[in-house]
């Protein structure tokens, strides 16, 4: 029992069993019979206790022998309040508390403000993005639809579901025909002009006359109205090259599993070129990547003009060109094996052209126009680390060369990497 209670019961409790106590009959009292109590002092130290005899007084009692003995538990101590906390003090310090879970509050409420703000924005701007480009009437009604109209698809069975990514031009969607999951370029809805219509849409015709397994497949297009042209492609998971590169470092993605991303991308050339058609836009944003399909060029047929455009649009393609297209001199088919020495710097590097390549005047990386300066009269090249094995710097020195003539087909190239992966196969089979 606790202290209290033990007080309380010796001062107002008396027994009953005496003839001289007057209030032995008015139940106020106690009796007791052969009755003892006995508490445990081991147990009652354990609890915090003392065994201390209840009713000590026996004066009055007939059986004065019985000995009652409990366990009183000690009472706990209030703590002070320190002496140098006065009302004021605990006042303040409420209003600090108080103060600060408030600004919590605020800064949480900001948060999801600005959150849900972020995500009215993406999808305006998504929103903007799926309209029709304006063009005005007059300029669409000379615009020839029937080269597509083998490849055409229904509108209503084409879902846009979210945006992959944006280039100068054009947008990528991931979409949906008929269920399945698909990816659609289309313009962006402004800006648009006639020149770039009809470079998409010949990009698309082109697409749609290719059959091989290193081209991304076209499997339709869909439009209301000639500014409204969407190509729908097969969808590749894997991303496109240049992120890959980012997010992988060379350990994460070694020699012998770039090799067959190199075969691959050779092989779209040998393909094109035997068309006697220039990519003209050879990068690894343009290289996508695929679990089961393997890796495929993509985002062919741009016009010289637009290649003249991107000069003037930030990290656009004049990073991967050739010399002989910032001359405005005739492009061939060399150009894509230039463009394509620039990719095999990527793979070695894991950064774009030129990205590490430092003005020493300022100690930033040079700007744009000293990179085509230097380009144009062989004074700068590409990267290639000490990791980087002899024979794929060997075959990017030549497709480096500031002579066209000079540069391999696609057709050589494609001899040397089955020759070298035949080797590599041969020596490892030996092992």
């Amino acid at each position: 029992m606790d202290n209290k209670t033990f007080k309380a019961l010796n001062s107002t409790l008396k027994p009953n069993t005496t003839e001289s106590d007057p209030e032995r009959n008015d139940g106020n009292g106690y009796n007791y019979n052969n009755l003892t109590i006995q508490s445990n002092e081991t147990e009652c130290k354990t609890k915090g206790g003392v065994v201390q005899e209840l009713w000590s007084d026996k004066t009055n009692r007939t059986e004065n022998s019985e000995i009652f003995h409990v366990c009183v538990l000690t009472d706990h101590p209030s703590r002070p309040v320190p002496s140098g906390m006065t009302s004021g003090s605990i006042i303040a310090i409420a209003f600090g508390c108080a103060g600060v879970i408030g600004l919590l509050v605020y800064f949480i409420m900001r948060r999801r403000q600005a959150k849900a703000q972020r995500e009215f924005a993406q999808l305006q701007h998504e929103f903007e993005l799926m309209q029709t480009p304006f063009m005005p009437n007059d300029e669409e009604n000379g615009v020839n639809m029937q080269d597509l109209t083998l490849f055409r698809v229904d509108e209503t069975d084409l879902k846009l579901k979210k945006l992959l990514g944006s280039g100068a031009h054009a947008d990528v969607w991931l979409a949906t025909l008929q269920g399945e999951k698909v990816a659609v370029k289309k313009l962006h809805p402004s800006k648009v002009t006639m020149k770039q219509l009809k470079s998409f849409l010949q990009e698309i015709k082109i697409m749609g006359s290719l059959d091989s397994p290193y081209i991304v497949k076209l499997l339709g297009a869909a439009w209301t109205r000639p500014s409204d042209a969407k190509c729908v492609m097969e969808l590749m998971d894997g991303g496109d090259l240049k992120d890959h590169l980012e997010i992988h470092d060379v350990n994460e993605f070694p020699w012998h599993e770039k090799y067959m991303h190199i075969y691959s991308i050779v092989e779209g050339l040998v393909y094109l070129h035997s068309l006697y058609i220039i990519h003209r836009d050879v990068k690894s944003r343009n290289i996508l990547l695929d679990s089961s399909k393997g890796t495929k060029l993509t985002d062919f047929g741009i016009s010289k003009e637009d290649l003249q455009e991107t000069m003037t649009e930030g990290v656009g393609t004049f990073r991967w060109m050739a010399p002989e297209i910032f001359q405005s001199k005739s492009c061939s088919v060399a150009a894509d094996i230039y463009s394509f020495g620039m990719v095999l710097s990527e793979f070695d590097t894991h950064h774009i052209p030129y990205e590490d390549i430092i003005n020493p005047t300022t100690a930033l990386p040079i700007t744009d126009a000293v990179i085509m300066l230097g380009v144009v009269s062989g004074e700068i090249k590409p990267t290639f680390t000490s990791n980087c094995p002899m024979w794929i710097r060997d075959v990017a020195q030549q497709c480096l060369s500031h002579n066209p003539e000079n540069r391999p087909t696609a057709t050589q190239l494609a001899h040397i990497m089955r020759m070298k992966l035949k080797e590599m196969a041969s020596d490892l089979f030996a092992l």
